[in-house]
């Protein structure tokens, strides 16, 4: 009697188990990807790097995984109830750009990882430290105001000359034609970048050289040159934390990482364009040359 109910047992336990591993098995991880600008899709080169990376972690598009990319055009309003929206598909974790993206994902409380954008977290309240973020965000945090002192000492070898540089912020700094600059630098953020194109209009017909914080979409779309963070790399390993996250890991537990790679990009298409000649040992320091 003792044995039947022992093996009777052990079946119904080897039975459950089989279940539970199953369940888990099949269960579909929700990743979702949010800036403030037009989304990051599975055809874009980020949105592929971030399929790609988690692919390598267990999760795999159209079988233990599903992907959302959002977007909010420019529209700021609409971010928090595109967040809501995302929380109510069941989005288990949004990968997300830019400070405004990130406020709105810390108000509705969804597991977030930042991949560029937020500058200091701790100093605009996001998290409560780098090494202990607390709440539901985790990243890669690229302090924009460290970086300014080396952007500034580029744009000073790039100009040997110049005086006087201009910080760009939103669209209506552009009015500069009584007092040209002999220098440009354009802060990232949801206007400067909708509006890029009048600053390479901007900056071209005045022949003056302009640095950006990013690379994508600034120099590669006509822009002079950029420096900042590696966003394939910030995009790799903003991958590791989500899949991280997908296994059972807390946002507040997980540490921000900040960027290993920063790249100088300069576009010597637009330079001949425009007639800009950088010197030599300006371009020796870059990372990629756009020809």
């Amino acid at each position: 009697m003792f044995r039947r109910d022992f093996i009777s047992l052990l079946v119904g336990a080897l039975v459950a188990g089989s279940r539970a591993i199953a369940q888990t098995q099949s269960k579909v991880y929700r990743v979702g990807t949010l800036l403030p600008g037009p989304p990051v899709d599975e055809k874009s080169p980020l949105g592929a790097i971030l399929l790609q990376k988690l692919e390598q972690h267990g999760y795999t598009l159209g079988k233990n995984l599903a992907f959302e990319a959002r977007g909010a055009g420019g529209q700021l309003s609409k971010l928090g109830e595109i967040v809501r929206s995302m929380k109510a598909d069941q989005v288990d974790v949004i990968v997300a750009g830019g400070f405004p993206t990130t406020l709105a994902c810390k108000v509705a409380n969804v597991p977030t990882v930042v991949f560029l954008g937020v500058g200091d977290p701790v100093a605009t309240h996001l998290i409560d430290s780098l090494a202990h973020p607390g709440g539901n965000i985790t990243g890669i945090s690229d302090n924009a105001a460290a970086l300014a002192t080396k952007r500034l000492e580029l744009i000073k070898q790039a100009v040997p000359k110049g005086r006087r540089v201009a910080m760009l912020w939103n669209r209506n700094d552009l009015g500069m034609d009584r007092d040209p600059p002999d220098a440009i630098f354009m802060v990232a953020d949801v206007l400067t970048t909708l509006n890029r194109k009048r600053m390479f209009d901007y900056a071209g017909a005045h022949h003056i050289p302009a640095l950006y914080e990013y690379d994508v979409p600034n120099v590669h779309d006509g822009g002079l040159m950029s420096y900042g963070p590696d966003l394939n790399e910030s995009m790799e390993r903003a991958a590791g934390l989500t899949a991280r996250i997908f296994g059972g890991a807390r946002p507040a537990d997980l540490p921000f990482e900040e960027p290993t790679h920063y790249k100088l990009v300069v576009n010597l298409k637009t330079a001949k364009a425009t007639s800009i000649e950088l010197p030599v040992n300006f371009l020796a320091l870059a990372d990629e040359v756009i020809e």
